[in-house]
């Protein structure tokens, strides 16, 4: 995950906190911005004046939600990258962690939408939350997700000046989330409009009734919002994977990271 070669290498239990803290503070700073990217990607007729009339507490429906499948996500994708790294390519198994956490990553994200959008109790929406086809959208928008934190990132990150800088660190994780974020937002509409509608949908009615709405730009309906979002959580994922290992107890550490 990182590539200054001072950080701590944790354990799987190790990975499973960082994941955990990883979850709570980013979505702590992000989640505002999830719920109007939301709002946004699941209603074709959200103007700027229904998003003024959200409070803070709208803004922040959800996040109990989101913070503890998300901790559970990345504890899962954190052990799984780790696990993986030096039996195949950074790029491998960064791919494989987008595919271990992607059905918790789905159940999180349709809880939280739901509340986000309709303001619906979770256990009025569970059933919603778990739609195979959100599963499906999910797993093809989750695995650049990774693949940009756990691959792309580093990658940015070398040829920045003073790379082991928070600057740096925080420079790199933004581009290779923006990036991810922009092009999976189609995947991330779809997922949104099959989650929290009242009816069950395909993935093929969402995207014929996106068409017809806005044609091929309606895809990217939210995807500003989207590009932020990714963009700040690669940010301060970078960052928290660069420096918390640093202050974790001896027993969640292995050696030195290569």
């Amino acid at each position: 995950m990182s590539i200054n070669s001072e950080t701590p290498r944790l354990n799987p239990l190790g990975q499973a906190v960082l994941g955990g803290i990883s979850s709570f503070l980013i979505n702590g700073v992000i989640h505002p911005i999830s719920t109007i990217q939301s709002c946004i990607m699941a209603n074709p007729l959200s103007t700027v004046r229904t998003l003024r009339q959200m409070n803070f507490s709208s803004l922040y429906r959800g996040y109990w939600a989101i913070c503890g499948t998300d901790s559970v996500a990345f504890a899962a994708a954190y052990v799984t990258n780790d696990a993986f790294r030096d039996c195949f390519s950074q790029l491998t198994a960064s791919i494989l962690a987008g595919i271990v956490c992607a059905p918790v990553i789905c159940l999180g994200e349709g809880l939280a939408r739901n509340r986000q959008v309709n303001g619906m109790r979770y256990s009025e929406v569970f059933q919603r939350a778990i739609r195979p086809t959100g599963l499906a959208a999910t797993a093809f928008r989750e695995i650049p997700f990774t693949v940009a934190v756990f691959w792309l990132t580093p990658l940015l990150q070398k040829e920045l000046p003073t790379p082991s800088s928070i600057v740096a660190q925080a420079v790199a994780g933004t581009l290779a989330g923006s990036i991810a974020g922009l092009a999976t937002s189609p995947f991330d509409l779809i997922k949104t409009r099959v989650q929290t509608n009242e009816r069950p949908l395909t993935i093929a009615n969402v995207v014929c009734a996106v068409y017809v709405e806005k044609g091929w730009q309606g895809f990217f309906r939210g995807g500003v919002m989207r590009a932020l979002y990714v963009g700040l959580a690669g940010a301060g994922m970078n960052i928290v994977n660069n420096t918390v290992p640093h202050y974790l107890a001896k027993d969640l550490q292995t050696a030195l990271a290569d």
